[in-house]
């Protein structure tokens, strides 16, 4: 999860797990699924590839065809994931919405990362604006949904992933505000360096975007001279 912080990611490789492993099986110190894991991997690679490119030139035809087409197999493979519960576990109820808070972070951290790369086989005959203003309708339902799935988890350090991705998307006052008072809880029960760090980052990604910096164009940590890891886990 530490590398969907990064808008460029040096190390473009996926997981790679067991032949026994159940990949839709809930891992309970991550609080989702290997197979939501490698997707969320898998986007974060996508996005390393399409990022380094555009910071040279625009991408070609067939670049966009290549990167959409990847990228709408990944969030249909988002879309379809059952995940399960491990044999034994505590408070299943509450592992299981913890898993699908992060399946729908996943989305959203796909649709923010990759969701500016035009989809071939629709946009020949809709205007961009049309496009636009059903993306963000999409991104808003899924804020939405994952605010108020949050509302009712207890704070604990395994939420400090989706709260990163919603501190790095558009979100109006009272979500910040939500997001914010979520991170300081968080910090005060478990009293880490990560989730400190998460905080300014999201504290600091609100200010450039306030301002309309150009920094707001990269993803995650990049205010200083080298982009940072946070555990997201």
């Amino acid at each position: 999860m530490s590398r969907t912080a990064l808008e460029d990611d040096p190390i473009e490789q996926s997981y790679e797990w067991d032949e026994d492993d159940n990949l839709d099986e809930i891992d309970t110190s991550m609080g989702c699924s290997r197979a939501l894991m490698l997707s969320i991997r898998e986007t974060a690679v996508l996005a390393s590839k399409v990022s380094k490119i555009q910071q040279d030139r625009p991408l070609n035809r067939a670049e966009i065809a290549t990167f959409s087409a990847s990228r709408d197999t990944i969030e249909r493979t988002i879309h379809g994931l059952r995940q399960t519960l491990p044999s034994c576990t505590n408070k299943p109820s509450e592992l299981l919405q913890i898993a699908e808070v992060k399946r729908l972070c996943a989305l959203l951290y796909l649709r923010e990362r990759l969701g500016s790369i035009p989809n071939s086989k629709t946009t020949n005959n809709m205007p961009s604006t049309t496009l636009d203003a059903a993306s963000i309708a999409y991104k808003s339902n899924l804020t939405s949904n994952i605010t108020c799935l949050l509302s009712t988890l207890p704070d604990s350090s395994t939420l400090l992933w989706p709260l990163f991705v919603l501190g790095n998307t558009q979100l109006d006052e009272e979500q910040r505000r939500f997001v914010s008072e979520r991170l300081r809880s968080i910090e005060k029960v478990r009293n880490l360096g990560s989730v400190r760090q998460a905080r300014l980052e999201v504290e600091e990604a609100w200010k450039r975007s306030d301002m309309g910096s150009d920094a707001k164009r990269y993803w995650g940590t990049r205010t200083g001279e080298r982009p940072k890891l946070i555990s997201l886990a």
